[in-house]
């Protein structure tokens, strides 16, 4: 079955197996169907997972977090 999109949710077509050596031996597998959604609803969590400036002041000198906020306020390279 081929994998198919539905709204905001994907489905994945997976092989499951009760026991992989008796699967393996006899060639036999059990598809079942995962649904993946396009949205978690946690997304705004990751945006406080990865802004690491709390940890600035403990693992980075502070000449290097002047030097990454002069970088960020550059604007981006013409390509």
């Amino acid at each position: 079955m081929e994998p198919s999109s539905t709204n905001s949710n994907e489905i994945h077509t997976a092989s499951k197996s009760n026991d992989d050596d008796e699967a393996l031996m006899n060639g036999s597998s059990e598809k079942v169907q995962v649904i993946i959604p396009e949205r978690w609803g946690q997304e705004g969590l990751l945006k406080d997972w990865m802004d690491y400036s709390s940890f600035d002041a403990l693992l980075a000198p502070a000449e290097a977090a002047l030097a990454r906020q002069a970088l960020l306020a550059q604007p981006p390279p013409r390509i």
